[in-house]
This record gives C-alpha cells, sequence and structure tokens, in this order.
C-alpha cells in the first residue's frame, strides 16, 4: 500500500522524484529543516540517495542560503559542497565566456518550519531532456536561462503544492485528535465503564479469597467461572462477601491433598435461597436511604477530621468501616434509586452532593441522560 509522498519534507520528495522529473539529472544536493527542526542535507549521486551529517558542511550550507539569489548558475567552486573552508566565499555570476563552467543550477525557497531557506543544488549538463545537444559545443546564456526558468517554476510549484498537502493532512489529523478527545470526555462524563467496574470488582474478589487462605495458611486461587458467578450474582455486597468467605472455608475443608494450593470453583459458592433475598420497592428504597445516610455520617465525619472527602476516608469513617471498593460497587448498584432519592429530597444529604465525587457523578450523569431525553 504506497504512502502519501508528501509525508516526508517537500525538499527530500522533490529529491526522490527529480529524476522522474528530469531524467538527464545525475547530481544533487537538497538542505532543508525538517518537520522535526533539524538542519538535514539529501545527496543524489548516479542515482543513490543519502543524507549529509558533515557538520562543516551542514553551517557552509547555513551561509551560503544566506547570500545566494533565489535562482543561480554557480560553478564546482561556489558550492558549499565542495568548498567547505572558512574563507568567504563570494557568489556571483562569472564571465559571458566563462559561462559554460556554470553548471550548477541553485534554487531556494523560504522554510515553512524556521526563518532559514530550503535549498537545492542541480547539476545541468548538457542534455535532451532540456532540449541541448549534447553534442554541442555551446550551451548559450539564453538556454540556460530558459531551463532555470522552468525547473524553478516547477521546484516552487512542488514545493509550495508539498507544504499544502502536509498543512492539510496535518489539519485533518488534528481534526481527528479533537473528535477523539470529544468522544473520550464523553465517554468519562458518562458512568464510569463497565468494564472498570468488572476490574475493581475482581480486585476487590481476590482481596478477601487472598485475605481469607492467608489466614488458614492455604494459597487460594479461582477459576474464570467462579469470578463470573460472582458477577452476575444479583446479591448485595455483604452478602457476596460473605459467600466468598464461605467458599473458602468449603474448599478448604474439602481439600484432600497435601499442598497448600486451591483453586476456588462455582462448586464452593453456597448462594441464599433467591426466596430471601426478594424485597419489596419499599424496602429497596429504605435499603438505599440507610446506604446514604450512612454515607452521609461517615463523610461528615472524615470532613472533622480534616480528612478530603474521597472513597478510602469514607470507608474508614463508616461503622464499621468499609473498603472504598465496597462503596464504588454500592452507589453503582443502587446509582438509579439514589439519584431519584436526591431530587425527591433536596436538602438531604448535603455533603455528599457538595463533596463526594462518586455522588456528584451520579447526579451529572443521570441529569445529562435526562436531558439528552428531552432533545431526542
Amino acid at each position: 500500500m504506497s504512502l502519501f509522498s508528501f509525508i516526508k519534507h517537500p525538499v527530500e520528495n522533490y529529491m526522490n522524484s527529480i529524476q522522474q522529473l528530469y531524467p538527464g539529472i545525475h547530481e544533487a544536493f537538497g538542505c532543508f529543516t525538517s518537520y522535526e527542526n533539524k538542519l538535514k542535507i539529501i545527496s543524489l549521486n548516479d542515482g543513490e540517495f543519502s543524507f549529509i551529517d558533515d557538520k562543516e558542511i551542514l553551517r557552509s550550507f547555513i551561509r551560503f542560503s544566506k547570500k545566494i539569489n533565489n535562482q543561480n548558475w554557480l560553478n564546482n567552486e561556489s558550492i558549499p559542497i565542495k568548498n567547505t573552508n572558512h574563507k568567504r566565499q563570494n557568489i556571483k555570476q562569472l564571465k559571458i565566456e566563462d559561462e559554460e563552467n556554470n553548471l550548477w543550477l541553485v534554487l531556494k525557497t523560504k522554510s515553512k518550519i524556521t526563518s532559514s531557506y530550503d535549498v537545492v543544488l542541480i547539476k545541468v549538463n548538457k542534455s535532451n531532456t532540456f532540449g541541448v545537444n549534447a553534442k554541442s559545443k555551446s550551451f548559450s546564456t539564453s538556454k540556460k536561462a530558459l531551463i532555470a526558468n522552468i525547473i524553478n517554476t516547477n521546484f516552487q510549484h512542488f514545493i509550495k503544492n508539498s507544504y499544502e498537502n502536509y498543512n492539510a493532512l496535518s489539519l485533518l489529523n488534528k481534526s481527528i485528535e479533537t473528535l477523539k478527545d470529544i468522544i473520550s470526555n464523553q465517554n468519562k462524563k458518562s458512568t464510569v465503564s463497565e468494564k472498570k467496574y468488572k476490574q475493581i470488582f475482581i480486585q476487590y474478589i481476590n482481596k478477601i479469597i487472598y485475605n481469607s487462605g492467608n489466614k488458614l495458611g492455604f494459597n487460594i486461587s479461582c477459576s474464570e467461572e467462579y469470578i463470573e458467578n460472582i458477577i452476575n450474582s444479583k446479591f448485595d455486597i455483604s452478602i457476596i462477601e460473605k459467600t466468598i468467605k464461605q467458599s473458602v472455608y468449603i474448599s478448604v475443608n474439602s481439600h484432600i491433598n497435601r499442598n497448600n494450593n486451591i483453586e476456588l470453583g462455582t462448586e464452593h459458592l453456597i448462594w441464599p435461597n433467591n426466596s430471601l433475598s426478594i424485597i419489596n420497592t419499599k424496602h429497596r428504597d429504605n435499603s438505599t436511604i440507610e446506604l446514604l445516610d450512612r454515607y452521609e455520617s461517615a463523610a461528615v465525619k472524615a470532613n472533622n477530621q480534616g480528612f478530603k472527602i474521597i472513597g478510602s476516608t469514607v470507608g474508614e469513617c463508616c461503622t464499621p468501616s468499609v473498603s472504598a471498593a465496597s462503596i464504588t460497587f454500592n452507589i453503582k448498584k443502587h446509582e438509579s434509586k439514589i439519584f431519584d432519592l436526591l431530587n425527591n429530597y433536596e436538602d438531604q444529604w448535603p455533603t455528599l452532593r457538595s463533596q463526594f465525587k462518586p455522588i456528584k457523578n451520579v447526579i451529572n450523569n443521570f441529569t445529562e441522560k435526562n436531558d439528552k431525553l428531552k432533545m431526542a
């Protein structure tokens, strides 16, 4: 698959194309400031391209580019690649009778990267490419002027067009990045993804398993099916924690091998009878209110003690203390009911409303969803 040619710097791209543009050209140099803001010199010699890193030649090109006109014919002794000493070179046309020695066409254009110039040196021998008979002894000034004008016009257009295409591509890339940022910000404003909650919950499950197994002197892991069974359960966090600990004891008691490694499976999970977990709507409201009351009291306590009101400090100030992960899980699980209660009882839970980010996110996210539904 082909790449856009203008991804490279215009001068480098021009040098790569010069033999297709002018088949008679076999030697050329290009000096430019790259998009990475580095001075570079590219060389063409009999179809082979290479970059020149010699610092003295680089400095010589900088001095050279300041002294020349936009279009010059020069001889071998006047170009910087052939003469890199520190003596000042006088850039000027030779006498008319010596014009045939001026075989280097030098072109320059203003760089779009820095305040310097992009420069190209092209060795133009007598060639049918430019309508000059190779056997002719004369290479007149008028013919050279015509050739220079044609090549320079093409060069300036090529460079200008390449810069414009690169800028258009850069603008397109910026618009794509802006669109990505907008989408990313919208996702951040919405509820935290299920994947993130799943990761938090898995960490919480693994922590309970590790702590329980460590107390009993066993190295306990669990299967993916075990994790999925817990995640897909519809029980409160307190029941989930109790069931996990219970599964650890069941696995240890039924372990007949002598090693200390145990893997928990779904067979170790014994959930409460579903009929016992069915509660009416009013009871669900009451349990959510109790949850908010508990977190509000903990948030006030944390605030009075000078702590920042975040999941870990609120959890520490709960009685009994709970983990930040369990708070996150409970808020996520009850978020719809929490939003309804916050709307119905506007004077309740002021600390959570104003300072606790998980609750503020619930308010913002459901408000945005409702606004979008109204607009639809």
